[in-house]
């Protein structure tokens, strides 16, 4: 192997270890940026905010995707019998 493919191969595999690097970076920016949002939705929910059923949610989302422009699902909180 001459010394310009070592040079060649030497600069590839710096070029993946700081791809891997900035990966790993985004990874962790996406992980914290996820638990602030979760703790920030707790605190909202625990003064108040709408509380929505998944079955009620995830029927609202497939209605949009068909290109539909369904009623935004009720709160759980408004309904009787509930919290």
């Amino acid at each position: 192997m001459g010394a310009r493919q070592r040079e060649d191969k030497v600069s590839a595999q710096k070029t993946i270890q700081a791809e891997k690097l900035a990966m790993r970076r985004s990874k962790e920016e996406l992980t914290q940026e996820f638990v602030h949002e979760a703790l920030a939705a707790d605190a909202a929910i625990e003064k108040g905010a709408a509380i929505y059923r998944a079955e009620d949610v995830h029927l609202w989302l497939k209605r949009l995707a068909q290109n539909r422009r369904p009623a935004r699902p009720k709160s759980w909180r408004n309904q009787p019998g509930q919290l």
